[in-house]
This record gives C-alpha cells, structure tokens and sequence, in this order.
C-alpha cells in the first residue's frame, strides 16, 4: 500500500544530494556526446553516491546507440544490486535512449545510500548519468528542498507593533465610552423611575393612604 502523503522525486545529476568522485566526471550543458541536456559523465574509472531518505529508487542514465557498453556496479547500504542491460535501439539508432541502471523498492523507510561504481568507460564509450528517482515522504521532501525557512523580516513588519498598539487603544476607548453611554443612561432611567412614583397622604384620616402613580393608573394601597 502507497502511503498517503508519500513524494516522488527526481533528483538530477545536478542535484546537491548528488555527490561524485573527483576528477572523474564531465558536466556540459552543450551537445555532448550527442545530447543537448544537462548531462554528467565519466569517460574513465569513477563512483557517484546519494543518501536520502527513501523506500524506493530508480537509477537512470543515458545510452548511445552503437557504442560500447561502459562497466558499471550498483549497491545499496553497500549490498549489491542487478545492474540492468542498456535498451534495445534498433528501432531508432540515431536518439539517444533512457538506461535503467538498477533500482530498488520496498525498502524500509530510513535513510539509505545508492553507489554506482564506473569499472571500464572511456571516451568512445562514456558513462552518464541522468539521475536518481526516490519514493519518500512529504515531510523528507521539505526537509531536503529547505522549504521550512524563516520569513524576511520586512518594513510592514517592523511597523506592525504600532498599528497593534492603536488598534488596541481604539478598541479600549470604544469601551470605556460604551460604559459610560450605559451609566448616563441607568443613571437616567433610575431618576426617571423615581418621579414615576410619588408618595402622597390622601387628607387628614387618620389612616393615611400611601398612593402610588403609575402610568396614568392609580394604585391604592391601605394599611
């Protein structure tokens, strides 16, 4: 089963996780021999690793049609691996075809290490590589493209504590108003409340009647 978040990658003979053996390898970017993309080969004895974190890879270089074979090993974490035939060009001699060196799969997710060894390659039969495909994890892919960076601090940044600081106190004063809006406004209503009954003493009984008015309707409590 294929995890969920789980990344192909292609990682170039140009790539930084690429690492070559000195003085071994030639890089053009021009027609070499008869390529015209980025390419990187070895014309004599060389090595050329990857460590990565993956549970999956494919090795991938270029052949020319009608040229001899240049010798190469594979390993992974230093077991040996089925270095694969260059393809069938018979049906296009001229072009050249994509190598399936070797590959490896259902590893063990961690961090492993491919080497391809050059034992015999010369001028006239060049090894070259392409590059390495691995099956890793998302959060692998972000660690190794450097994707968790810091942000730049910019002018909007540094100015942004001082628009905190005015909003802030904004919002403070709209407060403090709405509460003093509410205080006037019970203070207000208990004035009010206050006029709206009034004690009164009807004549001179000697049982005084306390007599409340409210709202144009008249209570009569007696004691």
């Amino acid at each position: 089963m294929i995890d969920p978040v789980s990344t192909w990658i292609v990682l170039s003979n140009r790539n930084v996780a690429v690492k070559y053996s000195e003085n071994d390898w030639v890089r053009s970017d021009a027609p070499t021999y008869g390529m015209t993309s980025s390419e990187t080969c070895a014309e004599s004895t060389g090595s050329v690793n990857i460590t990565y974190d993956f549970w999956s890879v494919d090795v991938w270089a270029f052949y020319w049609p009608n040229t001899e074979v240049p010798q190469v090993t594979c390993t992974i974490d230093g077991d040996p691996l089925e270095v694969r035939r260059p393809p069938n060009t018979t049906s296009n001699p001229h072009t050249p075809w994509h190598w399936l060196i070797c590959n490896a799969d259902t590893l063990s997710w961690a961090n492993h290490t491919v080497e391809l060894t050059v034992t015999d390659a010369s001028q006239t039969k060049p090894f070259c590589l392409d590059r390495f495909d691995v099956t890793t994890s998302h959060t692998s892919q972000l660690v190794h493209s450097g994707a968790a960076t810091q942000p730049t601090q910019t002018d909007d940044a540094t100015q942004k504590p001082s628009h905190v600081g005015a909003i802030v106190g904004g919002a403070l004063g709209g407060i403090l108003l709405l509460l003093l809006i509410c205080g006037a406004a019970f203070f207000w209503w208990r004035r009010k409340k206050e006029h709206r009954y009034t004690q009164t003493f009807d004549g001179d009984h000697a049982s005084d009647r306390v007599v409340f008015i409210k709202s144009h309707a008249r209570y009569v409590f007696r004691f």
